[in-house]
């Protein structure tokens, strides 16, 4: 299976060449602490947001449990070397977009993040149930896989609370 995406002839999206710094300008109004150079050890909280989970799914893959999912987002979109494109989209798209929604949500503490965790994770397993190919694409449902998918995100909603509870304090 093939996924194409069509986009129209340049020069007629909907953005223009200041969409750039606007992005940056509306991400440094809602996350401040981003672009202060005091805010440094703040940043540095956020890496456990990536590594925790991705060290808890490499887990399941070292142990033969399931097999690596991401460079399958790669291959979908027809971008090389998939596995890079992959996890580009994963951590950067996928769960940097999610964390920008928490805290512009401003949700905070462990026990809101597991909930929006759980929430996401909810979201993943509905697309694998319901979609056509989810299942080909990305992962095929199996205890393993679920509890996989469970609780990477358990962990990745209680660091995002967490580091959000650390910088509302």
């Amino acid at each position: 299976m093939s996924v194409n995406v069509s986009l129209p002839p340049a020069g007629t999206y909907p953005v223009d060449a200041t969409a750039g710094p606007r992005l940056r300008r509306l991400v440094v109004d809602a996350f401040p602490w981003l672009a202060d150079p005091d805010e440094a050890p703040a940043r540095l909280a956020l890496i456990p947001v990536g590594f925790l989970p991705v060290t808890y799914r490499g887990s399941f893959i070292a142990l033969g449990l399931m097999h690596d999912p991401i460079p399958h987002i790669g291959v979908a979109l027809h971008l090389h070397p998939a596995w890079v494109f992959g996890y580009l989209w994963r951590y950067l798209g996928n769960g940097g977009g999610m964390a920008v929604a928490f805290f512009a949500l401003g949700f905070r503490g462990v026990r809101s993040g597991i909930v929006y965790g759980l929430f996401v994770c909810s979201g993943l397993l509905f697309v694998l149930v319901a979609a056509p190919y989810g299942q080909e694409m990305l992962f095929p449902l199996s205890a393993n896989t679920v509890v996989m998918a469970v609780g990477g995100h358990i962990i990745y909603g209680a660091v995002l609370g967490w580091v959000a509870a650390r910088r509302a304090a």
